[in-house]
């Protein structure tokens, strides 16, 4: 069964977790890249999945199964 607007899969959670592990790395390279060295902050680190998490699972929560944003599926 498709998600419909405003509900969340299991396929929601599991991509929102692959995508607070990926925007970490990806701003850790970035920074580390901008200032010549390799450092790891762990605050930073965690504040930066949170957000990716929570974004990813309010952008899946606020799509239909067809991707549109607060729009329903049409039946």
């Amino acid at each position: 069964m498709e998600k419909g607007l405003f509900s969340l899969g299991f396929k929601d959670l599991v991509k929102g977790l692959i995508m607070a592990v990926i925007l970490p790395v990806l701003t850790i390279i970035q920074t580390s890249l901008a200032n010549g060295e390799l450092t790891f902050n762990w605050k930073a680190i965690g504040i930066t999945a949170a957000t990716g998490f929570i974004g990813y699972i309010i952008k899946n929560f606020l799509t239909n199964s067809n991707d549109q944003f607060l729009t329903k599926d049409k039946r």
